[in-house]
């Protein structure tokens, strides 16, 4: 007699185990208790709500950093000089893919490249950073620096090796996303809010373009920021060449000379980019960078293809920024490292001299000074 519940054991376990795991929710179907409830907390997505990361502008940084009272500390490193950024801001980095379509964790910005003190790149990094977050101490970030500096093995936080993972596909997405398959490959989606320019602003930018590069092809052309002209140009530069996105930027107009004139040497804007391409990108983009003369103004060249990839600290929870902007310290050792060369042991020896507490309360002293001043 007892087998003959067996089959109502059954029909009671199936039902079970149908209503206690089914998770995936069949398209058409309504939700059920069990598959609404039992997702743990672990895996469940996060919105992180993060307040933009603000910056100063560079003219009132430096103007700022001239204070005797806050440059003080650091009169013993001011004489080691080579190429610097100018403005490494904590969200000027980001993921590059170099000539070679290999993708690397450097410096996307660097219209203020110049020849100057390396302390000053330091000091606007590390404001920069204070401001982000108040954990950053000067003892951790010069670590990081000096590994930079010495060239060593670095293992980078997860967002950045993520984002390395990933920046190859991300730039090759971010011209799909802009470009129809269609000649003659008309934007089908709008990077920003720009606009064609009239056909007289037209000419010119193309006519100064061709002057440097005969052979160029152009299928489309923007207009972005009206105060500082920049331009998003869909091109081929050679006819064995793939067709790109091709960024324009009027020079930079922050002047060295009204700040640290003593410190830093002004350079002509052309020649500027044989020093990021020889020793900021460590000629990994010789192909990629460059310099154009259109209507008497120098422009910026890069393709946006390789550059799309960018970091942004604001997509980050703010409890892992430290990481990430140690990682950026050590890539900017590294960079300083191409200049430096035999001095390098010299200038972290001189470095190390200086005492921790007192950068960080200069630091401070400055990050509330320019508190009211971030953009």
């Amino acid at each position: 007699m007892k087998w003959a519940y067996l089959p109502i054991m059954f029909a009671l376990a199936f039902f079970y185990t149908k209503f206690s795991f089914n998770d995936v929710k069949k398209p058409g179907t309504k939700e059920n208790f069990f598959s609404s409830v039992r997702a743990p907390a672990a895996v469940e997505e996060k919105v992180v709500s993060i307040p933009a990361i603000k910056r100063v502008p560079a003219s009132i940084l430096y103007k700022n950093l001239e204070d005797s009272s806050i440059f003080a500390p650091f009169q013993k490193v001011i004489n080691f000089k080579g190429t610097i950024i100018g403005n490494p801001h904590v969200e000027s980095f980001g993921y590059i893919v170099d000539d070679k379509g290999r993708p690397f964790f450097s410096l996307r910005e660097f219209p203020d490249a110049t020849e100057g003190s390396f302390v000053h790149d330091v000091l606007v990094h590390l404001v920069s950073a204070k401001t982000a977050d108040k954990k950053i101490t000067w003892i951790n970030y010069f670590d990081a620096y000096k590994s930079g500096l010495q060239d060593q093995p670095h293992v980078y936080s997860y967002y950045v090796e993520k984002g390395l993972d990933e920046a190859e596909a991300e730039t090759q997405k971010a011209f799909e996303e802009n470009v129809s398959s269609d000649f003659p490959f008309e934007f089908t989606k709008l990077k920003s809010t720009n606009h064609h320019p009239d056909i007289t602003g037209r000419n010119v930018i193309q006519s100064g373009l061709k002057k440097k590069f005969p052979k160029i092809q152009f299928f489309d052309l923007y207009a972005g920021n009206i105060d500082k002209k920049s331009y998003q140009i869909l091109v081929r530069m050679r006819p064995q060449d793939k067709i790109q996105w091709l960024e324009i930027n009027e020079s930079s107009t922050c002047d060295y000379d009204q700040t640290f004139n003593q410190e830093t040497k002004s350079i002509p804007f052309e020649k500027r980019f044989e020093l990021i391409r020889n020793v900021v990108f460590d000629g990994r983009l010789n192909k990629s960078l460059d310099s154009v003369l259109i209507d008497k103004k120098y422009f910026s060249m890069k393709f946006s293809d390789q550059f799309s990839a960018r970091l942004l600290l604001g997509q980050i929870p703010s409890d892992d920024y430290q990481d990430v902007i140690y990682d950026e310290a050590y890539t900017l050792g590294k960079i300083h490292r191409r200049s430096l060369r035999e001095k390098t042991d010299e200038y972290i020896k001189a470095l190390a001299t200086i005492p921790g507490a007192v950068v960080d309360e200069k630091m401070i002293e400055l990050k509330y000074k320019l508190k009211d001043l971030q953009e």
